[in-house]
């Protein structure tokens, strides 16, 4: 999971800044991780000092606060969308492809 989080980091940072009013951008996953922690639950595990609604220690916090800092900074909306995995939606073999280099 540890590379899922980085991979969803890696494009915002490589992204420009956007202009005014025009910062809105769609982030396609399969990773139900990366989606569910993206979309709130990384925040919620940030506000409970890192432990989960169980109080559980939340994994890779790490990844998560520069995935929230990096999120925060560029002022981003950012619409998570989670994408099936293995049906052969364009782009997504070769995103997976990568991702797997890099693990």
């Amino acid at each position: 999971m540890l590379g899922i989080v980085f991979l969803a980091i890696t494009p915002l940072q490589s992204s420009p800044p956007p202009p005014p009013l025009q910062g809105q951008v769609a982030f396609c996953t399969d990773s139900s991780y990366v989606d569910g922690g993206a979309a709130g639950s990384a925040r919620r595990g940030k506000v409970r000092g890192w432990k989960n609604a169980k109080g559980a220690v939340v994994p890779n916090t790490a990844l998560w606060e520069a995935l929230i800092e990096e999120l925060d900074m560029q002022g981003r909306v950012v619409e998570w969308v989670k994408v099936l995995s293995h049906v052969g939606i364009e782009g997504r073999v070769e995103a997976d492809r990568l991702a797997n280099q890099v693990m």
